[in-house]
């Protein structure tokens, strides 16, 4: 979690691919600046239409699964959508979820509680539904690490 307003950067120090998801909330493509960047987008915004066309068939395929329900992975992370309204799901207490669309809410206040943009760990979401509900146009992103070959 970083504070809004607070520059940062990401670098990959490693010798492997390093994939980054980032979910901002809430969500202002407009609000970006670039100080530094060594592909030449100083003080430019993000998804620029050369940006687009460097998507990998990794990539591809990972935002595929976003949008159709199914279940991507890389070897060492599983990511797929749910629709917890909808279905059953086991929430596993070590693993990501990322709200994309609809909200947990106060049933009794109307309150939202979870909205779009909004990540937390299986063990928040656990005790958060023991008080609280899904509305029905709710969908997720759960990330899972693989550990051992099981999740």
């Amino acid at each position: 979690m970083i504070r809004n307003g607070l520059f940062h950067q990401i670098t990959n120090k490693g010798e492997q691919v390093l994939s980054v998801l980032e979910f901002e909330n809430p969500p202002d493509s407009k609000d970006l600046v670039r100080l530094e960047d060594k592909y030449g987008r100083e003080f430019l915004g993000y998804e620029l239409e050369d940006d687009l066309k460097l998507i990998d068939k990794n990539e591809s395929d990972f935002f595929e699964c976003l949008e159709s329900h199914k279940v991507w992975s890389n070897g060492e992370t599983v990511v797929e959508t749910i629709y917890p309204y909808q279905e059953q799901f086991n929430i596993l207490e070590t693993s990501v979820y990322a709200m994309v669309s609809g909200r947990l809410y106060d049933v009794n206040t109307n309150q939202k509680i979870l909205r779009p943009g909004d990540c937390i760990t299986g063990t928040t979401l656990i005790r958060l539904l023991e008080r609280f509900a899904w509305d029905e146009f709710t969908r997720l992103i759960v990330i899972k690490k693989v550990i051992n070959d099981t999740i």
